[in-house]
Formats: structure tokens, sequence, C-alpha cells
């Protein structure tokens, strides 16, 4: 049971209002693909690229199954399916197809250099690797 705010904050995520409906999704960069609250701790994707490239979510749909995500919609060149946040696998998919964005973090010894050169916002630094939890990584990924 995961809400969206706290499944952005995990894996380095935006949350914006649609605009539409006024619910927090989190926008992709594939067409209108975002990532929603589909239920009570049930996170959802949808998969809606530009016209003409129903590969796209065929592609999606084919690993989906494979990784036995639920297809809620399924239409032509778009769909909509639900994941489990606490599924590594299932994660790395719905990043991948929807196409989100992750926030980058500073290394120290760029917030140094931007100290240096007299940048004035704080930016947090990344965490030394025995403060990392290893649990809150999408697999594949390295660790800060």
């Amino acid at each position: 049971m995961m809400a969206i705010s706290e499944f952005a904050n995990r894996y380095r995520l935006q949350v914006k209002r649609d605009p539409e409906d006024g619910t927090s999704v989190i926008p992709g960069r594939k067409g209108k693909s975002h990532l929603f609250e589909h239920d009570h701790g049930v996170l959802g994707v949808l998969v809606m690229p530009e016209a003409g490239t129903a590969h796209w979510w065929n592609a999606a749909r084919v690993a989906f199954l494979r990784a036995g995500m639920e297809i809620t919609q399924d239409c032509d060149g778009e769909g909509a399916a639900t994941f489990d946040p606490e599924n590594p696998e299932q994660v790395r998919l719905v990043l991948k197809y929807a196409d989100v964005k992750r926030r980058r973090r500073a290394s120290e010894a760029e917030r140094r250099r931007l100290t240096r050169i007299g940048f004035k916002k704080v930016i947090r630094a990344v965490p030394l690797v025995s403060q990392i939890d290893f649990a809150n990584t999408v697999e594949g990924e390295k660790a800060a």
C-alpha cells in the first residue's frame, strides 16, 4: 500500500496536478503517458504515446504481462495497467515505458564546485554508501 507521493519520493520523481481532473500524477515524456493512483495503495500507468507509435504500447503491454501486471485498458496504440510499487521489476518497466524522468542528485564534488563559483541554492549531498537503503533502488540501477 503506497500513495503516489510516497512512491515519487522513494524514486526521485516529480508529482504534478493533472489539469483535467486535479488528481496527482507523475508525468512521463512519451506523449501523455503518466503514473497515477489507481485505487487505495495500487498505482497505475497510462501509456499514451504520440499518434502513429502503436508499437510502443504493444511492447509495453507484452512486458507488463510478463512481469505480472494487470492490464486495465487496452486500446489501439495506448493502454493502462496497474502495478505493485513494491515490485522492482514492475517499477523498472513502468518508468521505462512511461518515459518518466528522475530528478538528478548532485555529487559532493559538484556541490563544492557550485559553491566555489557562487551558486547560493542549497543542494542536498548524495548520501554515503553506508547511509543508502538499497531496498529503495530500482532493479539494475546503481545506488547513489
